[in-house]
């Protein structure tokens, strides 16, 4: 039977991976299955941190669809989502919850801060 860092291991690779080729979809389902396999655990902390992670996933696969993101932007939220999910992973080995906090924080804010950018592009286009 594997234990539960061998699973959060193998879906932190599915994560990345799926970051590489901007498949932000299949990172919200892996996400959610870390979600139903911390509250399997009683591990209040990774329901929290992967439920944060999911909704940020889901935002990126909404913005995908409805926006017309530039290629620099698609580069720039790569490797700021890759990057951020080699940080939690370290962080998450480590135990720092305080590091964790910090990392959610920014990616949501890095998120967050493109699509105002583009609800605001496409409001100023339909005008």
């Amino acid at each position: 039977m594997k234990e539960m860092f061998q699973i959060f291991q193998e879906n932190i690779n599915y994560l990345q991976k799926s970051i590489q080729k901007n498949n932000y979809f299949g990172c919200t389902n892996i996400s959610d299955d870390l979600i139903l396999l911390s509250l399997l655990s009683d591990f209040d902390e990774g329901v929290f941190s992967w439920y944060v992670l999911k909704t940020t996933f889901y935002q990126l696969d909404f913005m995908y669809e409805h926006y017309p993101i530039t290629e620099d932007d698609k580069n720039d939220i790569r490797n700021k989502c890759f990057n951020q999910i080699t940080a939690f992973e370290k962080s998450i080995k480590e135990n720092n919850k305080e590091e964790v906090y910090i990392i959610l924080k920014d990616l949501v804010y890095f998120i967050m801060n493109l699509e105002s950018k583009y609800r605001r592009l496409v409001k100023d286009v339909m005008g």
